[in-house]
């Protein structure tokens, strides 16, 4: 049988024949046609013909993109018009998908079969601009590839232009929607919800830089003037003070799942970990022994502000060596996140520092961006744009639902974005 096929296709080859897809058959075929004066060059043809693994009928297929914004979740449509659902499924991993970034980077890309005929192409893009979107199946390009997508930046949700003189820091009561920002210039709290509605002043006596929310919703604020740690109620009542000769210039702050309380000290180029009553646990300065022994490289310079996880691993951003530090809860070194290097995820001079639930890290820096990583410090996604531009920006926080809230501290304000 196959010597006879053989035969067939030599002796179709001699007389220069080429192929042509049936327009009213649905079943997969492969026909030949005698005329020559359509097509010319089959001999060309048949040297791709390798590409081509069955005879399978390949349906006209279109590519439907929806609205693109960097750094979230994008689902490009496949949609087939062959007719019957029955022959329109193909394997999804017959689909050859190939997404390049404006700086002809490739684009990780995840097809989907919906098993109705359509097929999704998932990915996120990282940067925005043009991005060419090339799909295949059978070694051809299906109509309308390849296609340019349009990446356009990510705009703030919202935002507004709260009553505060610099917005410094900012801590999220998850339990009923409160965002909590120091405006240490005024001596003061900004409060506000999800909305930016019902503004609403807590007047203090000291300049807090940083804030934090413990396990019991209080209110823990840095005071860099006094060299302290202020815990108080929510209508801004002292409750604890948490003093220490250590401390030199405490700002950032976190609260871990097990109610202690981490400081960002600038001055003292380390962190402090307290417990809640005051007693502190630790102190990380990058050259205690660790996995990676002591090095100067490992040493902090300038941390400034701290984030925590719920394994109660530490997140420091430090600003001089512009990168951010990652620890275990027992103070040995895990990694470092844009420590050196070029490109798009290598961070400036990093300061607020937030950790989601989903692993992700954020970061914002001088260069008025947000950047956001894995935990192992793979670059995901940029996020700002020239026409709402963030300026000075520095603390940040999660909202738990894949946006966040940063203190604009440049434009006085603040603004919430969706990077997932």
């Amino acid at each position: 049988m196959m010597g006879q096929v053989a035969a067939r296709m030599n002796s179709l080859v001699q007389e220069k024949l080429e192929t042509e897809a049936p327009k009213n058959r649905q079943e997969p075929s492969l026909q030949f046609v005698t005329d020559k004066a359509k097509l010319n060059h089959f001999n060309d043809l048949i040297a791709t013909i390798g590409d081509v693994k069955t005879t399978a009928y390949i349906p006209p297929t279109i590519i439907t993109p929806s609205d693109v914004i960097c750094g979230q979740k994008t689902t490009v449509g496949m949609v087939s018009f062959g007719g019957d659902q029955k022959l329109d499924k193909q394997d999804v991993h017959a689909f050859r998908i190939d997404l390049r970034d404006p700086d002809d980077i490739i684009v990780q890309c995840t097809p989907r079969s919906t098993r109705n005929g359509t097929y999704e192409c998932i990915f996120r893009p990282q940067i925005p601009g043009d991005h060419k979107l090339s799909v295949k199946l059978a070694g051809r390009h299906i109509y309308a590839s390849p296609l340019t997508v349009s990446v356009d930046d990510n705009e703030p949700e919202s935002g507004s232009d709260i009553n505060a003189e610099s917005p410094i820091g900012v801590a999220v009561d998850a339990e009923d929607g409160t965002i909590y920002v120091t405006d240490p210039d005024k001596k003061r709290l900004i409060v506000v919800d999800f909305n930016f509605s019902d503004e609403k002043e807590i007047k203090l006596d000291f300049a807090p830089f940083d804030i934090a929310i413990d396990r019991e919703r209080n209110l823990v604020m840095s005071d860099q003037d006094a060299n302290c740690i202020r815990i108080a109620n929510k209508e801004g009542e002292e409750i604890n003070v948490i003093k220490s000769d250590q401390l030199k210039q405490p700002r950032g702050l976190a609260v871990d799942n097990y109610n202690n309380i981490v400081v960002a000290d600038s001055e003292a180029a380390c962190v402090f970990v307290f417990d809640h009553d005051g007693q502190l646990q630790m102190k990380i300065d990058g050259t205690a022994d660790s996995i990676y022994t002591k090095h100067p490289v490992h040493q902090l310079k300038k941390p400034v502000f701290v984030a925590v996880d719920r394994h109660a691993n530490i997140y420091v951003s430090d600003t001089a060596s512009n990168r951010v530090v990652v620890y275990s809860r027992s103070g040995y070194l895990l990694n470092t996140i844009a420590t050196s290097g070029h490109g798009r995820g290598k961070l400036d001079k990093p300061v607020g520092v937030a950790r989601d639930r989903s692993g992700h890290v954020l970061v914002c820096d001088a260069s008025n961006r947000v950047m956001v990583y894995t935990m192992e410090g793979a670059f995901v996604s940029r996020i700002g744009s020239p026409e709402n531009a963030l300026r000075d920006p520095h603390g940040i926080a999660t909202l738990g639902d894949g946006r966040f809230v940063i203190a604009d501290t440049g434009n006085r304000s603040m603004k919430i974005y969706r990077y997932l």
